[in-house]
């Protein structure tokens, strides 16, 4: 997935402005301050505890870099049977983590639309979409 990803970053010439890589996100591969941005979609759920990965998204985000979260409300998550075993992380709980971690949330929408699941049943999805940055 990686390997597409920066195929496609190619293919758009992007390659000097952006890179894909694969690593820990406890750990992540980038020298402290190098990054503008990071983009993390539909991914808390597999971060039992937020303030590691926070901690470590501060660390490689330059001072004004941004962050931009994007996951399911908990409460329409725990409603889809390939969940339960996902992290679920409440609004709130995000907010402070991230403000713990040195974020300032400057931008929060939640997005709402209905349509057919897997399963051919409707459902109303509820998503939360954070812009931070690092102070």
């Amino acid at each position: 997935m990686v390997e597409a990803g920066n195929q496609r970053l190619a293919s758009a010439g992007l390659t000097e402005r952006a890179a894909m890589r694969h690593g820990d996100a406890h750990a992540l591969p980038v020298a402290d301050a190098a990054m503008d941005a990071a983009l993390a979609i539909n991914t808390l759920y597999f971060w039992p505890n937020l303030a590691p990965v926070l901690d470590e998204l501060a660390r490689v985000l330059r001072r004004g870099g941004r962050l931009c979260l994007a996951f399911g409300d908990a409460s329409f998550m725990r409603s889809l049977p390939f969940a339960a075993d996902f992290q679920l992380h409440e609004l709130d709980a995000v907010e402070l983590a991230l403000r713990v971690s040195g974020f300032r949330v400057s931008a929060w929408r939640s997005h709402r639309e209905s349509t057919a699941g897997n399963d051919g049943q409707t459902r109303e999805k509820h998503f939360h979409l954070l812009l931070a940055h690092r102070r």
